[in-house]
């Protein structure tokens, strides 16, 4: 999975940087999860890492709440909020 390769930067990082840096991975969201539409299927150039190919598109208002909820959470505590 690509996320493998994210995993594999960020803990490549010094630790200094590495704190930084929050990953969060949500294994049932889609390309495209955060938008409210329905679902559709796009060809991408760049997807499958660059091999290109068709990335489905699907809303998941879960993951769009949990998403939302740990972006806050990081500022508040990036900037002291």
């Amino acid at each position: 999975m690509a996320y493998k390769l994210i995993e594999k930067f960020v803990d490549s990082l010094a630790p200094a940087n590495r704190a930084q840096f929050s990953l969060m991975i949500y294994p049932d969201a889609t390309h495209g999860w955060d938008k409210p539409s329905a679902p559709r299927t796009n060809q991408d150039p760049l997807s499958h890492l660059g091999k290109g190919g068709t990335v489905t598109i699907t809303a998941n208002p879960a993951v769009t709440e949990q998403s939302i909820a740990a972006t806050v959470a990081f500022f508040r505590k990036a900037f002291g909020r």
